[in-house]
């Protein structure tokens, strides 16, 4: 076995023992209770991760926190000095919510919780987050629900083709707000990869056909991870000889959508004294 085999493997079981480490901390157990967790399951980078970490260098992760804060908040005393505190909580993007961050945040502001979120937006759930099971139990508690389905960026082609992935996503069908504001309704386009390199490529062409006939424009890249980036910017970089459309702009990565364009806010302009 290489070193690169024993490097690929070393990491699938650290990866798994942060896992176990993650999911065993998102439940109301002490110290104790979560060595003896540990112990049972029998995984060996697991406990190791724990002595090192938490034991020997006396420090807590980000799963120890919310775990002592459940705990402490158990208190009903404690507890209530947080509900005196905090007249109302609001809680953005709830679908990345962990069950134990719910009932953390139940114990602050439960009956005054304003949630706010959409399920085809959920990215957390390598972190622990379930976004049907939060979803339900914040319906079933929830005194009113409103929904909102009209957007406001985005064009009917690329509602279209948003819509056709709520089956896998659980969103909901969103309409455009104003569909009179992009000329024939929009443009959007859906293509499959086999690998990240012939995707970047296949971008590349697509950048260089679009400056090709528009030179002055600019190419947004939108990513939801970053680190996917990269194989587009090498791909971008060997395809921009001086003379082509890509060596006179270069696309710039962009993580929103590009809507109509409106004109740029007149600059202030400050007084000096000679």
């Amino acid at each position: 076995m290489n070193s690169s085999t024993n490097s690929a493997a070393q990491y699938k079981a650290k990866d798994a023992a942060m896992d176990i480490l993650r999911t065993t901390k998102q439940q109301a157990l002490s110290d104790d209770q979560v060595a003896v967790a540990l112990d049972a399951h029998g995984d060996q980078t697991a406990i190791a991760l724990e002595k090192e970490q938490r034991i020997a260098e006396n420090r807590a992760t980000y799963d120890d926190l919310l775990r002592y804060a459940e705990l402490i908040l158990a208190n009903d005393a404690v507890a209530d000095l947080y509900r005196n505190r905090f007249g109302t909580v609001t809680l953005n993007e709830y679908q990345d919510l962990t069950p134990q961050q719910l009932r953390v945040l139940a114990r602050i502001g439960e009956g005054r919780i304003t949630f706010a979120g959409d399920l085809a937006q959920g990215i957390y759930e390598f972190a622990g987050a379930s976004p049907s099971q939060i979803d339900a139990i914040v319906r079933a508690a929830a005194e009113d629900v409103i929904e909102f389905n009209e957007s406001h960026r985005s064009s009917p082609a690329v509602l279209g083709l948003v819509n056709s992935l709520n089956p896998i996503t659980g969103g909901q069908c969103l309409q455009c707000a104003d569909p009179a504001s992009w000329p024939n309704g929009g443009l959007a386009a859906l293509a499959t990869f086999s690998t990240a390199y012939t995707e970047a490529a296949s971008v590349t062409r697509l950048a260089r056909r679009i400056l090709g006939r528009a030179p002055n424009h600019r190419v947004g890249v939108i990513s939801r991870v970053k680190s996917r980036l990269r194989f587009i910017d090498a791909a971008v970089e060997a395809a921009r000889p001086a003379a082509s459309p890509l060596g006179r702009r270069r696309p710039r990565h962009r993580h929103r959508e590009a809507g109509p364009r409106t004109p740029a806010a007149p600059r202030r302009r400050r007084a000096h004294n000679q």
